[in-house]
């Protein structure tokens, strides 16, 4: 705690009390968000089948597998149960798993949300260290980083019965990986030029 003089500590006093409040409320907008992915990527399916079943399921999966992921390198590393990464990777998960929610069964939705908890942790663990960016919320590992990995995915996660196309795991066209990576590459080159 600062010693400067009384300004000081009632500053830092009540910058703790901020912090406090500000936890419940992250934690109840995630779980809001956390609900409304669950419309936003079944009803991307715009039908009732079995891929809605797969996408509502993987959801909740890679979700809730991004949160604990996020919460155990949280206590290994930083030696704390992290809210403000648990509430990290949970959205990580909810990211990555979004562009293939629909074109695979549940098994491949544990390794999506694993990998974007670890994804979500050390990413915002470079963004801190070594890019100097406003990023409060850790939009960058969690939205930015997420999101390639999930829609990098795609090719190679995807089922036939679901998708139209098998993808790598599967025995699919390795063409289409190379695709996606190029899509990602020119979607990457725009956003940064703009």
């Amino acid at each position: 705690m600062p010693n400067d003089g009384p300004d000081h500590v009632l500053a830092y006093k009540e910058a703790l009390e901020y912090r406090r409040v500000e936890i419940p409320y992250a934690v109840i907008g995630t779980v809001l968000l956390f609900f409304g992915w669950f419309g936003f990527n079944g009803g991307s399916t715009l039908q009732l089948n079995s891929a809605t079943q797969y996408a509502l399921s993987n959801t909740a999966i890679a979700g809730s597998l991004g949160g604990f992921t996020t919460a155990v390198l949280s206590r290994i590393f930083d030696k704390i149960w992290s809210p403000v990464m648990i509430i990290s990777g949970v959205l990580g998960g909810l990211v990555a798993i979004t562009p293939l929610a629909g074109f695979m069964d549940t098994s491949p939705a544990y390794l999506v949300g694993i990998l974007a908890g670890v994804m979500t942790y050390f990413g915002t663990k470079l963004v801190e260290k070594y890019y100097f960016i406003d990023d409060p919320v850790g939009s960058l590992p969690v939205h930015g980083f997420n999101g390639i990995m999930g829609s990098v995915l795609v090719p190679v996660f995807s089922q036939k019965e679901y998708a139209g196309v098998s993808g790598l795991v599967y025995g699919g066209p390795p063409l289409w990986l190379a695709v996606q990576i190029l899509g990602m590459v020119t979607a990457l080159v725009f956003v940064v030029a703009t």
